[in-house]
């Protein structure tokens, strides 16, 4: 789905957006509402803080598709499509702040090695 998402951008034209982001943010809203209420589950945490990560985590990745969708129209891809693919160090640096979990030495060398990387392809 990850990766169809941007397949799915790199095909628009720059000029309609940020109509596909509100598209694609529509159905999945509507997906994952249906299937809370198929299961007749809670679909607001009940849990304020609980809530503001919700918000939180939904405004980051709709303003970071809009980024690439920035980034694709300038012609700057090569670049933004690498960054992309690092989303996995988000995840692993907020697990690390929020739930104090340890990185393995062999994840702290691919860290390292991934940023480095990065550094490199951006300055090359």
């Amino acid at each position: 789905g990850f990766g169809l998402m941007f397949v799915a951008l790199d095909q628009t034209a720059t000029d309609v957006a940020p109509w596909p982001i509100v598209g694609a943010r529509l159905l999945t809203s509507t997906v994952l509402v249906s299937f809370f209420l198929l299961r007749r589950e809670r679909i607001i945490p009940r849990a304020a803080a609980d809530r503001r990560l919700l918000l939180g985590a939904g405004l980051i990745d709709t303003g970071s598709n809009a980024l690439f969708l920035y980034a694709n129209g300038e012609g700057a891809l090569t670049v933004v499509a690498v960054l992309s693919s690092l989303y996995p160090v988000a995840t692993v640096v907020l697990a690390r702040v929020v739930l104090a979990e340890r990185l393995t030495a062999p994840q702290q060398l691919g860290f390292v090695a991934a940023m480095l990387a990065t550094v490199f392809i951006a300055v090359g």
